[in-house]
Protein backbone atom coordinates (compact mmCIF):
# COMPACT_ATOMS: atom_id res chain seq x y z
CA UNK A 1 0.00 0.00 0.00
CA UNK A 2 1.55 3.32 -1.03
CA UNK A 3 1.17 6.34 1.22
CA UNK A 4 2.02 9.86 0.15
CA UNK A 5 2.50 12.79 2.49
CA UNK A 6 1.76 15.99 0.62
CA UNK A 7 1.22 19.70 0.77
CA UNK A 8 0.42 22.41 -1.72
CA UNK A 9 1.67 25.97 -1.80
CA UNK A 10 -0.65 28.65 -3.15
CA UNK A 11 -1.13 32.40 -3.00
CA UNK A 12 -3.29 32.53 0.13
CA UNK A 13 -6.30 31.07 1.89
CA UNK A 14 -8.60 32.02 -0.96
CA UNK A 15 -6.13 30.74 -3.51
CA UNK A 16 -6.23 31.93 -7.07
CA UNK A 17 -3.01 30.20 -8.07
CA UNK A 18 -1.34 26.98 -6.93
CA UNK A 19 2.44 27.32 -7.02
CA UNK A 20 3.45 23.71 -6.41
CA UNK A 21 2.61 20.32 -4.93
CA UNK A 22 5.21 18.45 -2.89
CA UNK A 23 4.91 14.73 -2.10
CA UNK A 24 6.90 12.34 0.05
CA UNK A 25 6.54 8.59 -0.41
CA UNK A 26 6.58 7.10 3.10
CA UNK A 27 8.13 3.83 1.94
CA UNK A 28 10.94 5.14 -0.26
CA UNK A 29 11.20 8.62 1.36
CA UNK A 30 11.35 10.01 -2.18
CA UNK A 31 10.46 13.69 -2.34
CA UNK A 32 8.89 15.06 -5.53
CA UNK A 33 8.03 18.64 -6.32
CA UNK A 34 5.54 19.50 -9.03
CA UNK A 35 5.81 23.12 -10.17
CA UNK A 36 3.21 25.25 -11.93
CA UNK A 37 3.62 23.45 -15.25
CA UNK A 38 3.37 19.98 -13.68
CA UNK A 39 0.45 20.39 -11.27
CA UNK A 40 -1.73 17.89 -13.18
CA UNK A 41 1.10 15.33 -12.87
CA UNK A 42 1.25 16.04 -9.14
CA UNK A 43 -2.49 15.47 -8.72
CA UNK A 44 -2.24 12.28 -10.85
CA UNK A 45 0.54 11.05 -8.57
CA UNK A 46 -1.61 11.75 -5.52
CA UNK A 47 -4.65 10.04 -7.03
CA UNK A 48 -2.59 6.92 -7.76
CA UNK A 49 -1.58 6.53 -4.09
CA UNK A 50 -3.46 4.18 -1.80
CA UNK A 51 -3.44 6.66 1.07
CA UNK A 52 -2.93 10.42 1.29
CA UNK A 53 -1.78 12.22 4.40
CA UNK A 54 -1.74 15.99 4.66
CA UNK A 55 -2.65 18.97 6.81
CA UNK A 56 -6.08 20.54 6.18
CA UNK A 57 -6.51 18.70 2.88
CA UNK A 58 -10.31 18.58 3.10
CA UNK A 59 -10.63 22.24 4.11
CA UNK A 60 -8.00 23.75 1.84
CA UNK A 61 -5.99 21.59 -0.57
CA UNK A 62 -8.83 19.69 -2.23
CA UNK A 63 -11.19 22.70 -2.56
CA UNK A 64 -8.26 24.63 -4.06
CA UNK A 65 -7.62 21.84 -6.59
CA UNK A 66 -11.29 21.93 -7.57
CA UNK A 67 -11.27 25.75 -7.95
CA UNK A 68 -8.14 25.51 -10.08
CA UNK A 69 -9.63 22.79 -12.27
CA UNK A 70 -6.99 20.25 -11.26
CA UNK A 71 -9.67 17.69 -10.34
CA UNK A 72 -13.36 17.44 -11.12
CA UNK A 73 -14.76 15.95 -7.93
CA UNK A 74 -13.84 14.20 -4.69
CA UNK A 75 -15.58 11.11 -3.37
CA UNK A 76 -15.62 11.17 0.43
CA UNK A 77 -14.82 7.56 1.37
CA UNK A 78 -12.70 5.67 3.79
CA UNK A 79 -10.04 3.46 2.26
CA UNK A 80 -11.28 0.31 4.00
CA UNK A 81 -15.01 1.09 3.80
CA UNK A 82 -15.73 2.79 0.49
CA UNK A 83 -19.28 4.06 0.22
CA UNK A 84 -20.03 5.07 -3.33
CA UNK A 85 -23.50 6.18 -2.22
CA UNK A 86 -22.09 8.60 0.33
CA UNK A 87 -24.05 11.78 0.97
CA UNK A 88 -21.97 14.23 -1.01
CA UNK A 89 -24.10 17.15 0.11
CA UNK A 90 -22.96 16.60 3.70
CA UNK A 91 -19.34 16.39 2.54
CA UNK A 92 -19.76 19.57 0.50
CA UNK A 93 -21.39 21.32 3.48
CA UNK A 94 -18.52 20.22 5.69
CA UNK A 95 -16.00 21.52 3.17
CA UNK A 96 -17.87 24.83 2.89
CA UNK A 97 -18.06 25.21 6.67
CA UNK A 98 -14.33 24.54 6.90
CA UNK A 99 -13.72 27.17 4.23
CA UNK A 100 -15.93 29.59 6.17
CA UNK A 101 -13.86 28.87 9.29
CA UNK A 102 -10.69 29.48 7.30
CA UNK A 103 -12.07 32.87 6.20
CA UNK A 104 -13.01 33.70 9.79
CA UNK A 105 -9.53 32.70 10.89
CA UNK A 106 -8.02 34.97 8.22
CA UNK A 107 -10.20 37.87 9.40
CA UNK A 108 -9.32 37.13 13.02
CA UNK A 109 -5.62 37.17 12.13
CA UNK A 110 -6.04 40.52 10.37
CA UNK A 111 -7.82 41.99 13.39
CA UNK A 112 -5.23 40.50 15.71
CA UNK A 113 -2.41 41.99 13.63
CA UNK A 114 -4.11 45.41 13.70
CA UNK A 115 -4.68 45.16 17.44
CA UNK A 116 -1.08 44.08 18.00
CA UNK A 117 0.10 47.15 16.07
CA UNK A 118 -2.20 49.37 18.12
CA UNK A 119 -1.02 47.76 21.33
CA UNK A 120 2.60 48.25 20.28
CA UNK A 121 1.82 51.95 19.69
CA UNK A 122 0.25 52.23 23.14
CA UNK A 123 3.26 50.54 24.76
CA UNK A 124 5.52 53.02 22.97
CA UNK A 125 3.36 55.91 24.22
CA UNK A 126 3.52 54.46 27.73
CA UNK A 127 7.31 54.16 27.52
CA UNK A 128 7.49 57.80 26.36
CA UNK A 129 5.25 58.89 29.25
CA UNK A 130 7.41 56.97 31.73
CA UNK A 131 10.50 58.64 30.29
CA UNK A 132 8.80 62.06 30.59
CA UNK A 133 7.91 61.32 34.21
CA UNK A 134 11.48 60.21 34.92
CA UNK A 135 12.77 63.42 33.29
CA UNK A 136 10.33 65.52 35.37
CA UNK A 137 11.38 63.67 38.54
CA UNK A 138 15.03 64.36 37.71
CA UNK A 139 14.23 68.06 37.09
CA UNK A 140 12.23 68.18 40.33
CA UNK A 141 15.10 66.63 42.27
CA UNK A 142 17.56 69.07 40.71
CA UNK A 143 15.21 71.99 41.51
CA UNK A 144 14.79 70.76 45.08
CA UNK A 145 18.58 70.55 45.47
CA UNK A 146 18.92 74.08 44.05
CA UNK A 147 16.22 75.32 46.41
CA UNK A 148 17.90 73.67 49.41
CA UNK A 149 21.21 75.29 48.39
CA UNK A 150 19.55 78.71 47.99
CA UNK A 151 17.84 78.36 51.37
CA UNK A 152 21.11 77.30 52.99
CA UNK A 153 22.80 80.38 51.48
CA UNK A 154 20.01 82.63 52.75
CA UNK A 155 20.23 81.14 56.26
CA UNK A 156 24.00 81.66 56.21
CA UNK A 157 23.55 85.33 55.22
CA UNK A 158 20.90 85.82 57.91
CA UNK A 159 23.25 84.37 60.53
CA UNK A 160 26.05 86.62 59.30
CA UNK A 161 23.81 89.65 59.52
CA UNK A 162 22.63 88.69 63.01
CA UNK A 163 26.21 88.21 64.40
CA UNK A 164 27.24 91.86 64.37
CA UNK A 165 23.91 92.86 65.89
CA UNK A 166 24.54 90.52 68.79
CA UNK A 167 27.97 91.92 69.31
CA UNK A 168 26.58 95.45 69.31
CA UNK A 169 23.75 94.40 71.63
CA UNK A 170 26.20 92.77 74.00
CA UNK A 171 28.39 95.91 74.04
CA UNK A 172 25.39 98.10 74.78
CA UNK A 173 24.64 96.04 77.85
CA UNK A 174 28.11 96.45 79.37
CA UNK A 175 28.19 100.25 79.14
Amino acid sequence: MSTLLFDIEADGLNATKVHCIVTIDTETEEVKTYGPDALHDGVASLLSADRLVGHNIIGYDIPTWIKQGLIDYVAPTDFFYPDFNAKYEEFAALTESIQALAKEKEEFEKVTKTMDAMLEEKYEELDNLKKSIDDLEAEKTASERELVEVLAEKEKKIRELEKPKKIVDDQDLSD
